[in-house]
């Protein structure tokens, strides 16, 4: 897929090079990992065809952008070279919302991480943004 000239285009957008992303993962959404222009990791998130809209997707990710500006620990969305956090762009004749993030330090959870301490950590994240959104 990082052949697609038009996917080169949209990663451009991020200031990212497609050729250097690793492709983690389809299922509602193409899911890259890449290298930033600071020496960072990004994620990059290409949702094909119109599961979600372009406002639904807006209104993930400023919500995203308020629990960062709030202190909490997540994946902060990184505005593209437009000032925008979701790009459009058609990709194999298909309309694609793209939306580019810090990628969080770690690795993915396997079966044997799953513990009750890892169920109280996300309990814990849960409540803080309740706490954030004031409810």
């Amino acid at each position: 897929m990082t052949s697609h000239r038009e996917l080169r285009n949209l990663f451009a957008t991020f200031s990212l090079n497609a050729a250097d992303a690793t492709f983690l993962g389809r299922s509602q959404n193409s899911v890259f990992s890449c290298p930033g222009p600071t020496g960072d990791r990004r994620i990059v998130r290409v949702t094909a065809g119109r599961y979600r809209s372009e406002s639904e997707i807006e209104a993930e990710l400023e919500w995203i952008t308020f629990l960062a500006d709030q202190g909490l620990r997540v994946c902060r969305p990184v505005r593209s070279r437009n000032g925008r956090l979701c790009e459009e762009a058609t990709i194999d004749d298909m309309n694609c919302l793209a939306a580019c993030f810090e990628q969080a330090p770690g690795r993915a959870i396997t079966r044997e991480d799953l513990t009750p301490g890892l169920y109280k950590n996300l309990g814990r994240l849960v409540g803080q943004m309740h706490a954030a959104s004031g409810d």
